[in-house]
């Protein structure tokens, strides 16, 4: 019998090849039978369970939802934004918060408001909101309301406190991700034609414990996609990371998943397949990718040197997630490891080996306007880094929050003649 494994295909006769082929196809019917099987009865578990648990809440929840993206679906305006190369500053931020309430001690407006300036544009990306257990999974697939209504109303007091007034533009989440966008008052006509989208790639897809959620939009005439990813944690589990941001990439917005079954529109999730994540203008991956550094011991080990010489083993930066193969790219980075952190302290966990987890990358496509801009001025640059950095907030979670801030250059909508 050892040897029937290495048996060639080519030495079976005729007779031996069509009963193995057809015992082949027979197994992967009942696989795929045990996993629609697995799949339906997940389903009608958790639809149960919410019915008999949180269906006012849920209502609740999608009707709010709805309403807060509606005002956003026309098409935008350029009548706010200066008449000669305008400009804004966007700022995205990521912290993935280990399942904890954000301390009342941790200062967000270090994060938010560095040396107190404001943004015109904000992109907020939560992970592990509430902490990932299974009742999480059951209980909370369109995320915590509670725990969303808190971070709003801590974001929104700091982003008052800049003497500006901000409009939000979305708020969602799944199970411990969630999403928030804001907009400086005075661009609210600029933004325009939104839709957002979340995908599971937890337990195949069936669980939102991974996964990604996404938002697009105008701004201007400058398509923009947001997508706040969690990836599979684990060193040497770049494999597993890179199928799930594909995954993510691939099927947000879309009428299908990956295992071709239908996605329905429901909650504002319009999935018509008009949209693609990987075709905008600029579309921005953030979040907990779960970035590890590539070292032959197991968990817990210390590379040698200092911390900067640490990145030369990170999976982003060597290219074993394959971000850069898609077009991606990243700000330099120069700040400490974000994770595995003693809360409450400076103190990097001996039990865990460091990691840069948290992460923001980018992908710009250059709209002809701005190709011809290039060519007048060669020192233009559609978007430009202005800081990415990690912020020493300590007491809430394992992880340090970070953000990046980013000068766009949009270009104007052409006004209709009447």
């Amino acid at each position: 019998m050892a040897g029937y494994g290495w048996m060639k295909w080519a030495n079976l006769s005729s007779e031996q090849q069509q009963a193995l082929q057809q015992a082949g196809n027979k197994f992967f019917q009942a696989v795929d039978a045990a996993k629609s099987s697995a799949e339906r009865s997940f389903n009608q578990g958790v639809s149960q369970v919410r019915r008999a648990t949180t269906s006012h809440s849920s209502e609740v929840s999608a009707t709010t939802a709805h309403s807060a993206t509606a005002r956003w679906l026309r098409r935008p305006s350029s009548r706010s934004l200066p008449s000669e190369r305008p400009e804004i500053q966007l700022r995205v931020c990521t912290w993935n918060l280990h399942g904890s309430k954000v301390d009342p001690e941790d200062d967000l407006a270090l994060w938010l408001l560095p040396q107190g300036k404001a943004a015109d544009l904000y992109v907020i990306g939560i992970q592990e909101l509430i902490e990932l257990g299974p009742m999480s999974l059951l209980l909370n697939t369109d995320g915590h309301e509670e725990r969303q209504a808190e971070l709003e109303q801590r974001v929104e007091e700091i982003l008052a406190s800049s003497g500006r007034k901000f409009l939000k533009v979305c708020s969602f989440g799944m199970v411990g991700l969630s999403l928030l966008t804001f907009v400086s008052e005075h661009l609210e006509a600029c933004i325009g034609e939104i839709d957002c989208d979340r995908v599971k790639t937890g337990i195949e897809g069936l669980g939102g414990n991974k996964g990604g959620l996404a938002v697009r939009f105008l701004c201007g005439m400058m398509s923009m996609c947001f997508v706040n990813v969690h990836l599979p944690s684990g060193a040497h589990n770049e494999d597993d990371r890179n199928e799930h941001l594909q995954e993510v990439l691939t099927y947000a917005f879309q009428g299908i998943s990956r295992n071709g079954s239908t996605r329905q529109p429901k909650k504002g999730f319009h999935r018509a397949g008009v949209y693609n994540a990987l075709q905008h203008d600029l579309t921005v991956v953030f979040g907990d990718l779960n970035s590890r550094l590539d070292l032959p011991e197991g968990e817990g080990a210390r590379p040698k040197g200092p911390p900067e010489a640490w990145l030369l083993c990170d999976e982003l930066v060597c290219g074993r997630l394959k971000a850069r193969q898609m077009g991606f790219r990243e700000a330099e980075v120069t700040f400490p490891p974000t994770y595995k952190y003693i809360p409450g302290s400076d103190d990097l966990s001996p039990q865990r080996t460091p990691a840069w987890c948290d992460r923001v990358i980018f992908r710009h496509e250059l709209h002809a306007t701005q190709v011809a801009q290039r060519v007048l001025d060669s020192e233009a640059e559609a978007v430009r880094v202005v800081d990415y950095d990690a912020y020493p907030l300590r007491r809430s979670s394992d992880h340090r929050p970070v953000a990046c801030a980013l000068r766009v250059q949009l270009s104007p909508v052409p006004e209709e003649v009447d």
